[in-house]
């Protein structure tokens, strides 16, 4: 992250930048899984473990629609392409390792179960979705497979006009949302 004012601002929204243009925010699930036991939808009709899941993205606001309307920082030139590229694999481990130092306040909470918390220390499950238009980020699919290959699900959220990008996804995510 580039402008040194937008990264003390989105840090102080609670935000783990891990990278040129993506970055980790707990997600409200996550908490609520760690501290009450209570889990998202994803949860409930997938089974999915929500205290296991990390809220990321690649393409933290970038955007390319530029709505007037939008409250989001609209930091980089029009079209909203990234000026640089993070590698798949360092976007990857810093989201990670970004996740765990968010949860590693939680350990002294003498309400969390520690087995769950245990087992949030490795993710199984990565929300795409965060902020900003990830299909924007050119590296999705490497991004994907890296994913898949270490047994983590993908739930990739997208604006849906950047049809070119969708159609070459390689592998798909393991659920798509437009």
């Amino acid at each position: 992250m580039g402008d040194q004012d937008l990264s003390t601002e989105l840090e102080g929204q609670g935000y783990q930048l891990t990278g040129r243009h993506s970055a980790v925010k707990l997600c409200y699930w996550t908490r609520a899984s760690l501290t009450e036991g209570r889990d998202c939808y994803k949860g409930r009709f997938y089974g999915i473990q929500s205290h296991r899941c990390v809220q990321m993205s690649p393409a933290i606001d970038a955007c390319n629609l530029h709505c007037r309307f939008c409250w989001r920082n609209q930091g980089w030139e029009e079209g909203g392409m990234m000026p640089e590229y993070d590698d798949p694999e360092t976007l990857l481990d810093r989201s990670i390792d970004a996740q765990r130092r968010i949860l590693s306040g939680f350990k002294g909470d003498p309400a969390i179960d520690l087995e769950r918390w245990g087992e949030a220390q490795t993710p199984r499950h990565i929300a795409i979705s965060l902020t900003g238009e990830p299909t924007l980020y050119p590296r999705m699919n490497r991004f994907l497979e890296l994913c898949h290959s270490r047994q983590i699900t993908t739930f990739l959220v997208t604006n849906g006009t950047n049809p070119d990008a969708l159609r070459h996804l390689d592998p798909l995510p393991t659920q798509l949302y437009v």
